[in-house]
């Protein structure tokens, strides 16, 4: 994903629609290899499409928001990124490097009106997920005592905050990188005693 790529993704979205007041960026591939499996080719495989090319992206559409007096662009990052889980050292490290470009953007852009936040999934029920519970007896009820709310989310968990930032209602916000995940990157909770 080259800046050329993106400007060109760019283009055929304006040219679509004609202008973009919010961009989500929620392209990513997760990457589950200890640093002992991780090769050169693995890493940059991971990093062109979580990092790379969410940027090329926004950097293509930014001017568009920039003379349209604003916008939001909200990036999806990974609790991985705060967490820091095992054998996930490639994609918490894409996702750590979002959180950082949503920071610096935030204040490049601040004073164009464009707000940029991202929102930190945590343990969200998806297909992959199911697949991990058909293939690992007791991987999800293990997960799910990590959460303090001791509950897997929802796509509409994630929806709803996307909305938000989407809105008129986090006009004041920026540069924020939130968990969305029932408290397990900043409370979470070990395993509860049997009896």
């Amino acid at each position: 994903a080259q800046r050329k790529s993106g400007t060109e993704l760019a283009e055929r979205v304006l040219d679509a629609v004609g202008g973009v007041d919010v961009l989500v960026n929620n392209a990513g591939i997760p990457m589950r290899k200890t640093p002992d499996q991780l090769t050169e080719e693995d890493f940059d495989l991971v990093f062109s499409i979580n990092v790379r090319s969410l940027l090329m992206l926004t950097l293509g559409l930014g001017p568009s928001m920039i003379e349209r007096g604003g916008g939001s662009v909200i990036n999806i990052s990974s609790i991985a990124s705060l967490r820091g889980p095992l054998g996930r050292v490639a994609y918490a490290g894409t996702k750590g490097a979002v959180d950082g470009m949503t920071r610096a953007l935030a204040a490049d852009w601040g004073p164009s009106g464009i707000r940029v936040n991202a929102i930190c999934p945590g343990l969200i029920a998806t297909a992959i997920w199911e697949d991990n519970r058909n293939n690992i007896p007791g991987l999800i009820e293990q997960l799910e005592e990590q959460i303090a709310l001791k509950r897997w989310g929802d796509g509409d968990d994630i929806a709803d905050v996307v909305l938000f930032f989407a809105s008129d209602a986090s006009r004041y916000m920026t540069g924020e990188v939130v968990a969305v995940d029932g408290g397990m990157a900043r409370v979470g909770s070990a395993p509860r005693p049997k009896g």
